[in-house]
């Protein structure tokens, strides 16, 4: 394979360009159809089972526990309700014709479809769950003769309404209401009495009604919601990871279910950005606030980790950690049982928070693990908590970084570490720095091994003040080098600023160049900065300035001496963009150009977490075909003129004759050679010529410089040809680099 220098490359074009390369400007991701988000989130029941003993579904207007000692209703009154008002059912039990059934005191809870029974023997409660409603059914399997009374203690803040029919447990924002009772005989539906005493639920069937069998009562629990906050769920803080062996993305967000209580749902996008129907899925439906999850992908095991800090009542003095699950790509939408991440007793007894995660992209045998990062809080500041997680969930080696005196927050990592692509692979951390005496803000950049172990770090200081950081995964350079590239927002003057941090194998230190000041150089402005790479180049997000709250997204390249120039202007992300975050396929063992931005569109109510697919290349033609061949000679082209692409030429002749190709800039009018032979470069310039072998590999250096120039590339036979008595050509491939 030849790889041909950026130097030999620019002579070859010397004589080709007729002007200066323009930054290309890429076509605007469209904004996918999703439909509406609520109708397919919610086109069926959604079940949870994080393994802590309680099963969780979900609901249009409703969530629920099924435990062990009772059934708990969450109706939803609307996300901006100052919390939850669950309904507990609990106590279950049934006497017939005064005698006690027995029942075991904890229920063994078991789940067909959308059925649950929590089974305590001859005693059953059955919820058959619909996207509405709940029915609600309790069973009494005896053969005892008399009336059957069952009891069931009902435990709420919400208050039952006498004035209103039926029962009705309401406050101001809404009300479940719970249906009338019905002992079901066959296909017969019988009302039979309710009574509410104030605790409890009283359920009464005659002796006379009763027929063969077990006695089944069954109500209907619904929720009504009046006015609070939005008909539906609001979205945030969306994060996005690639499959390379599914060629998906997965996509993870904030559902807030009421101002206290925030679920996490993710959905599969294809590699266009459109979703996958019935790929919707449950990360966390408890009560629990599940908070700024993040999601990376480990692509020798096909495996996504999403993590989350929560808060669980009752648990680790009530204090905030971080918990993980794991996503098969391919198969169903379940997901592991949660597992802890932070250690409530070696990290400390701190708050825990802020997570994000870093996957690996190479695909080989062999440990591979996800590099979980997240802010400890801890006495004297905030720190920087670091661990990796192996691809079957087991947490490994932690490390903690620390500055007395300061405090380390907002902690971001790069998507992917760059094993297999890069010399020296590893993540990038960044985070912000806040001096606890002075306030100056600051920034942290540093690099954490394969194992853990924390490198050589930079610290960003100044009278500046910085903050909000991001960080891009590796793109590897020229003599084994690694760049990251690290993107922050200066307050005054507001801007956006780029640090170019390299690390260089041969000197054991990293070298940061920079700072870069993306807003006078480039244009972006100061909000929603996010930035990746794709192996070849940084992708980086930006709010447009003097926009109407718009956010552009476009390419930067490496230029001389470690500077930035511009591959792509930036253009505009559909909506009104927030919580940005970008990720690239690269990251995840995928090939250059793909990137997906995952973000929260402001235009909507409630707010919608969209994905938008960004190409990473300028539009246009890139490659065309010219008939100019002669002899039966043909050619087969594989591959894009992308820069950092290998592009693939091979030939088909009909005789022994010696192959080659000839690539240099076009003639400007073609020129017959003999016959229906024509050539279509220029001998009279710098060429490449390749004999001898009848495919041609070509890498295109990753040099911005490149981008705009338009080649010849024409295949030849030497021996025997309709051409002077011993030429063929083949047709002519005119191609433009992008």
């Amino acid at each position: 394979m030849r790889h041909l220098t950026p130097i030999l490359f620019l002579c070859i074009a010397a004589l080709g360009r007729g002007a200066a390369a323009q930054s290309p400007t890429a076509s605007p991701p469209a904004r996918p159809d999703l439909g509406d988000r609520a109708d397919r989130l919610w086109s069926c029941v959604r079940h949870d089972d994080p393994g802590s003993g309680t099963a969780w579904a979900g609901g249009r207007t409703w969530k629920a526990a099924f435990a062990a000692d009772g059934f708990t209703y969450v109706p939803f009154f609307g996300s901006a309700a100052p919390r939850n008002y669950p309904v507990r059912f609990h106590d279950l039990r049934a006497t017939v014709g005064g005698q006690t059934v027995p029942s075991a005191p904890a229920a063994r809870v078991t789940r067909e479809g959308d059925t649950i029974t929590l089974d305590r023997g001859p005693l059953r409660e059955r919820y058959d769950l619909g996207v509405e409603s709940v029915e609600q059914s309790f069973v009494v399997d005896t053969h005892l003769p008399g009336d059957v009374v069952v009891e069931v203690a009902l435990t709420t803040e919400l208050r039952e309404d006498p004035a209103q029919p039926g029962l009705q447990f309401a406050n101001e924002f809404g009300h479940v209401a719970y249906g009338a009772a019905f002992l079901v005989r066959g296909e017969a539906r019988l009302p039979i009495d309710t009574a509410w005493t104030g605790t409890h639920l009283r359920f009464t069937v005659p002796a006379a009604l009763r027929g063969p069998g077990p006695v089944v009562i069954d109500p209907v629990i619904g929720t009504y919601t009046l006015s609070a906050g939005t008909p539906g769920r609001p979205e945030f803080h969306p994060d996005a990871a690639f499959d390379v062996a599914t060629q998906q993305w997965f996509v993870v967000w904030e559902n807030w279910y009421s101002t206290i209580d925030c679920d996490v749902f993710g959905e599969r996008f294809d590699v266009a950005g459109a979703p996958i129907p019935g790929s919707a899925t449950v990360v966390d439906l408890s009560t629990d606030a599940w908070l700024h999850p993040a999601v990376a992908n480990v692509n020798a095991a096909d495996r996504f980790l999403v993590v989350c800090e929560a808060r669980k009542a009752g648990l680790y003095g009530n204090r905030s950690q971080i918990w993980g699950r794991t996503r098969d790509a391919g198969g169903g939408a379940s997901l592991s049982p949660e597992f802890l991440i932070s250690d409530p007793v070696a990290h400390g007894p701190f708050d825990h928070f802020l997570p994000d995660v870093g996957g690996d992209p190479e695909f080989a045998t062999g440990p591979r693990d996800w590099c979980v990062v997240w802010q400890q809080q801890s006495t004297g500041g905030s720190a920087l908590r670091v661990r990796l997680v192996d691809s079957s969930g087991q947490p490994g080696m932690s490390q903690l970084v620390s500055a007395p005196g300061k405090d380390l927050t907002m902690p971001v990592v790069s998507n992917g570490n760059g094993r297999g692509q890069v010399v020296a692979p590893g993540w990038g951390y960044a985070m912000a720095v806040v001096d606890l005496t002075t306030g100056e803000r600051d920034v942290l950049i540093g690099r954490i091994g394969l194992d853990s172990g924390i490198g050589s770090s930079h610290w960003l200081a100044g009278p500046e003040q910085d903050g909000a950081p991001t960080i891009s995964s590796p793109l590897a350079g020229d003599q084994g080098r690694t760049h990251f590239l690290v993107a922050f927002q200066r307050q005054a003057p507001a801007s956006a600023q780029a640090l170019l941090w390299t690390f260089d194998p041969t000197l054991g230190n990293p070298v940061a160049a920079g700072p870069f000041d993306l807003t006078q150089t480039f244009g972006y402005g100061s909000g929603n900065v996010c930035v990746e790479s794709d192996g070849i180049r940084f992708a980086v997000t930006a709010s447009i300035p003097g926009g109407n709250l718009t956010t552009g997204i476009g390419t930067l390249a490496l230029g001389p001496q470690d500077t930035l120039v511009e591959h792509e202007a930036p253009v505009e992300l559909p909506g009104r963009p927030a919580f940005v975050r970008l990720a690239s396929s690269r990251a995840s063992g995928g090939g250059p150009t793909d990137y997906a931005a995952a973000y929260v569109d402001m235009t909507y109510n409630p707010t919608e977490a969209l994905l938008a697919r960004y190409r990473g290349h300028g539009p246009g033609w890139q490659l065309v075909q010219r008939p100019y061949g002669c002899d039966g000679m043909s050619a087969q082209w594989l591959g894009a003129p992308l820069l950092g692409q290998t592009i693939q030429v091979g030939l088909v002749m009909g005789s022994s004759n010696l192959p080659g190709f000839v690539m240099a800039p076009l003639l400007p009018t073609p020129a017959p050679v003999c016959g229906g032979c024509t050539l279509g470069v220029r001998l009279d310039a710098p060429i490449l010529l390749e004999a001898g072998q009848p495919v041609f590999w070509l890498t295109i250096p990753p040099d911005p410089e490149l981008v705009g120039l338009t080649f010849g590339l024409q295949g030849f036979g030497l021996g025997i040809g309709s051409c002077l008595g011993w030429l063929s050509l083949s047709d002519l491939f005119e191609f433009t680099i992008r």
